[in-house]
């Protein structure tokens, strides 16, 4: 209680000192200017929605975004509409999120630069990228302490990158396109809703058949049965519509690739 006493103050023993003490520190107070009038420019304006308009849902969304709003509308309000997200400065990265946002973007420059690859030269080139993109995608793995960690994470990216190389090969498909940007335009109460995003992976067979891959750094392969089985995989079908309108005319099979797991889940 004393401490408390000390470091909260009535206000009004500031109007009896010029000066102000606290933890050994001094320093002088001074009065501030008198407080200027009221004018226009001091007034804070705000616009009033009218009553159409006054919910403002945006006509963009993510695959993220509709998902969130599916699965938790409040969720949804407080994140998209309110716009109360933490920022991304106070968010930590997972050991999961950070291999994750590694590897998506040690495939996407593997099959930008090449549509074909071997496992055992696929295995070579992610373990490259990987000292290449550890200074600017997960910098502290080079702190000192962190080298078993970071051998350990190397070895597991490699593995899963790969794996999926030869997942895509065995399966005798061929990358189109890594981090594709796919649109679908929606019509709802008179108003235009557009889905855009962007595609892990797209590819193709000998027959022209379009397949895309989305990739998780996960562990959860129940999870993902569960919303592939029970019509949950709001993000697959969302990517279904997506490349439908642009290849009206092709057969299109979605599916989640988990990295780790080496495993692929399709319905």
């Amino acid at each position: 209680k004393a401490v408390t006493n000390y470091i909260v103050r009535d206000y009004k023993t500031y109007y009896s000192s010029k000066e102000w003490h606290f933890a050994g520190i001094k320093t002088d107070l001074a009065p501030l200017s008198p407080a200027r009038p009221a004018s226009e420019n001091t007034i804070g304006k705000y616009s009033v929605a009218n009553e159409e308009n006054k919910y403002n849902i945006p006509l963009n969304f993510s695959y993220t975004q509709a998902e969130t709003l599916i699965s938790c509308p409040f969720k949804w309000f407080l994140d998209y509409y309110a716009n109360l997200r933490y920022l991304k400065s106070r968010q930590r990265s997972t050991d999961n999120l950070l291999l994750g946002n590694i590897c998506h973007r040690i495939i996407e420059r593997m099959y930008k630069d090449n549509k074909t690859w071997q496992p055992a030269a696929a295995r070579v080139e992610a373990a490259r990228q990987f000292d290449e993109l550890l200074p600017s995608m997960a910098a502290s793995l080079l702190l000192e302490g962190n080298a078993l960690t970071k051998s350990r994470h190397k070895n597991l990216l490699v593995e899963a990158v790969g794996n999926l190389v030869t997942e895509i090969n065995n399966l005798g498909l061929i990358v189109k396109e890594a981090e594709e940007k796919l649109e679908y335009a929606l019509k709802y109460s008179d108003k235009d809703y557009k889905f855009d995003g962007f595609a892990d992976l797209c590819l193709k067979n000998d027959n022209q058949d379009n397949f895309i891959l989305d990739l998780k750094w996960s562990y959860k392969k129940d999870d993902y049965h569960d919303k592939v089985e029970n019509a949950g995989a709001i993000q697959l079908a969302i990517y279904y519509k997506m490349l439908k309108a642009k290849e009206t005319n092709s057969s299109i099979y979605t599916g989640y690739y988990l990295l780790p797991l080496a495993k692929l889940i399709t319905n």
